[in-house]
């Protein structure tokens, strides 16, 4: 399973729509070694295929519109919204499972069935 993580300075970015770094992870590793992808110039139709192609399942951010939060779980990529923190902090909560049951009792993260 890979985890994105929507970056800005370190910490995960306010809004995903407009970030320009996403870093991508195993959390099954012993040792993180992110992948880091430039979204600088990448169009929203872009930037879902690369997640998609890169085999991304989950993408954490903290903010992001509903039209690419549907698209994004339309193509079967779970979206933890509303997260803040470090890098290394949510990679640990997302070992630890934390971070999916957090989000799944809070409901931030659903289902494209539950959102049409």
């Amino acid at each position: 399973m890979r985890v994105a993580i929507a970056v800005w300075q370190n910490r995960v970015a306010p809004v995903f729509d407009v970030c320009q770094k996403i870093k991508i992870f195993d959390p099954d590793e012993q040792i993180a070694h992110p992948q880091t992808l430039d979204f600088s110039r990448l169009s929203l139709a872009q930037r879902l295929k690369t997640l998609s192609d890169s085999g991304v399942k989950i993408l954490v951010c903290n903010g992001i519109s509903l039209f690419l939060q549907a698209c994004l779980q339309a193509n079967s990529i779970m979206v933890l919204k509303d997260k803040f923190g470090s890098e290394e902090e949510i990679l640990k909560s997302i070992k630890n499972q934390d971070l999916i049951k957090q989000s799944k009792e809070n409901r931030s993260c659903r289902s494209p069935e539950e959102i049409f």
